[in-house]
């Protein structure tokens, strides 16, 4: 068994991953939803994703599209801020994105 903070750095270290391949994901596609960008991504965890996406939408990276009137139609993701190669990351405890592309920080 791992010891605790080795645990947790791991954690730390796969979370990043996984959001630097959806944040690549994301600049390539423009306009996306959630399931398009898992199966881009192959990433199963369908809460972590919307997770992500909001923090990046009270951020300013994102807007969201609503469909037409169809309610079954899933909301669209458009990247309205490509800052650059390096996804950003939520810092102080989700209070803040950080963009590393740029060295600013969004708060939420």
């Amino acid at each position: 068994m791992l010891p605790k903070t080795r645990y947790f750095t791991l954690r730390q270290r796969a979370r990043k991953k996984r959001r630097q391949r959806l944040w690549q994901a994301m600049r390539i596609m423009r306009q996306f939803t959630v399931r398009e960008l898992m199966a881009a991504c192959e990433v199963e965890e369908r809460r972590t994703v919307q997770a992500y996406l909001s923090l990046l939408r009270r951020a300013g990276f994102l807007r969201v599209v609503h469909a037409d009137g169809a309610r079954h139609e899933p909301s669209r993701y458009h990247l309205i801020r490509d800052s650059g190669p390096h996804g950003p990351s939520v810092i102080h405890r989700g209070r803040t994105v950080w963009d590393l592309n740029t060295d600013k920080e969004y708060p939420l």
